[in-house]
């Protein structure tokens, strides 16, 4: 059965998309709400390297290695876990680079899962569809 995830993907040669947080760990956060297909016989083919299936979420997370970033939890929940474990307060100088940095990365993977064109109505319709 496949079903469609907007934050984990990987483009296929079909150009059709597989979820890749499912093809990897047959897992998804997303469920059936997922944007991207859950295809029980899909395994990345060869294993790229990471550098080509990290999404900008994972890079960002991948600078704190002290922290064990769960991509199967919501992002902002895992910053802010990551704030607690680092014992960062709010005015901290560290929390408030890596706060922008985050933010960075957030923008990133929107940009890379529904473009940049304003003017392109698939763009659009994918993000506003349910």
């Amino acid at each position: 059965m496949s079903t469609t995830c907007s934050t984990c993907y990987y483009k296929m040669p079909s150009s059709s998309k597989v979820c890749y947080s499912y093809s990897q760990t047959a897992t998804c956060r997303f469920g059936s709400k997922c944007r991207f297909a859950h295809d029980e016989g899909f395994k990345i083919p060869n294993g790229p390297s990471q550098t080509h299936t990290q999404t900008p979420l994972d890079d960002f997370f991948a600078t704190y290695p002290a922290f064990d970033y769960d991509s199967s939890a919501s992002a902002s929940s895992e910053f802010y876990r990551m704030c607690d474990q680092f014992c960062w307060d709010r005015e901290d100088k560290e929390r408030e680079q890596a706060h922008c940095d985050f933010k960075d990365a957030l923008v990133q993977q929107f940009n890379e899962i529904y473009g940049t064109d304003v003017n392109n109505l698939t763009s659009i319709s994918e993000f506003m569809s349910p």
